[in-house]
């Protein structure tokens, strides 16, 4: 069975990391209902699945990351160096922050109430967005405190229920970039911070008991299927923003938010 369990986080992260919709938060909320992981394991087993949707990232978004890197140090073309800079004051608020205070963040945010107050906020700002935001700007003229600020962003992200993707796209498009923009951009951030936090956790598990036969191949399993489920999830997503809104996500972050409240409230 924990075979099959593993699947079943596979296809939540991998239906919810690029849907703005908080894969942490539906991860939590997995837990909760099939509590088949301890606690350590359960964080170190998400850091897995997290790791899969980077490389799904990559394998779209690739070139053009790998393009911005080296236009540091090669004959560069300065659009792409202005890119990498901005990628990488982007980065800097939530590298701070999960290294700093990601083990605090950890041990008092996972709780469904957190998570359903943090997904209706959040479909509330995208109607907002959607609504009065004047997306006209590409991401390419971004400066470099917009870019920073979406980094912000990406921080108050490591709440679950907030969404990486989902709060960056709104802060790109709060600061006019367009809707398309702010995703590419989003995306992009993805690549560093992701990496950041698996290789943080990767030194702490080989730091710590080695793992399981078992539990090396539920990871594999996991892993495989979120990136899967994964790569379908950002090709359709790639597609919905070019002509169509978030709004959807927005109805069903907000639905699920009082569907949690709801749970919560006749479980006491």
């Amino acid at each position: 069975m924990i075979y099959f369990y593993a699947i079943i986080f596979g296809i939540v992260q991998g239906l919810t990391e690029f849907f703005p919709v908080s894969s942490s938060g539906h991860l939590l909320i997995a837990h909760k209902l099939f509590p088949v992981f301890t606690d350590d394991i359960a964080v170190t087993f998400d850091v897995a699945l997290h790791l899969s949707t980077l490389f799904v990232i990559l394998f779209f978004y690739g070139k053009d990351f790998l393009k911005y890197c080296r236009s540091f140090y090669r004959a560069p073309d300065i659009a792409d160096r202005r890119i990498g800079w901005m990628i990488l004051f982007a980065t800097l608020p939530a590298a701070f922050v999960g290294y700093f205070l990601e083990d605090i963040i950890v041990g008092t945010t996972r709780e469904l109430f957190l998570v359903a107050t943090m997904l209706i906020l959040g479909g509330l700002f995208f109607i907002i967005v959607e609504r009065w935001g004047k997306r006209a700007v590409p991401f390419e003229h971004l400066t470099k405190t917009q870019a920073f600020l979406i980094g912000c962003a990406q921080a108050v992200a490591l709440i679950p229920g907030v969404s990486r993707s989902g709060s960056t796209i709104i802060a790109g498009m709060a600061l006019r970039l367009k809707r398309d923009a702010a995703t590419h951009f989003s995306f992009l951030l993805a690549v560093p911070i992701i990496a950041l936090a698996g290789a943080k956790r990767l030194v702490d598990l080989f730091m710590g008991a080695p793992l399981t036969l078992e539990q090396i191949l539920v990871f594999l399993i996991g892993f495989a299927t979120a990136a899967g489920v994964g790569a379908l999830c950002i090709q359709y997503l790639i597609e919905h923003v070019k002509t169509k809104t978030f709004l959807p996500f927005a109805v069903y972050r907000i639905a699920l938010g009082v569907l949690l409240f709801g749970f919560i409230f006749f479980q006491k």
